[in-house]
């Protein structure tokens, strides 16, 4: 799976600060990779109806078993109503022990520099 093209699902204030959130989901074994994908079929039912999300992009490495997300939220508020709700929530518990070390990075950002792009958000992870 190549990376998402930036899914806008509302129009960004320039005047507002948001927040942006990426993930990276490693999991530990390939042959887990198309129940991962069944999930995320199901979690992006849930975020397209989820309150408070400017757009998201995915993107995933299956040579590497890695996956990422990059999302940008209203406010803390709206990303924990994502996060800790519905299919999301039991999705987590269901791949906990699949999962190698997750990172998540927050960042506060400008409505004038949305979409986020995925340069910027590797950078913060670490990658170039």
């Amino acid at each position: 799976m190549p990376t998402t093209p930036w899914k806008k699902c509302a129009d960004p204030d320039p005047n507002r600060t948001y927040v942006a959130f990426l993930t990276y989901l490693p999991l530990k074994q390939f042959r887990m990779i198309p129940r991962f994908l069944f999930y995320t079929v199901r979690v992006l039912v849930q975020l397209s109806k989820s309150d408070g999300l400017g757009g998201y992009s995915l993107r995933a490495n299956l040579f590497k078993n890695s996956f990422w997300t990059l999302s940008v939220w209203e406010d803390e508020s709206a990303l924990r109503g994502f996060a800790f709700k519905g299919f999301h929530k039991g999705v987590m518990k269901l791949l906990r022990n699949d999962m190698g070390s997750t990172r998540f990075i927050k960042w506060a950002v400008q409505g004038t520099d949305l979409p986020l792009s995925w340069e910027d958000a590797m950078r913060r992870f670490g990658k170039s």
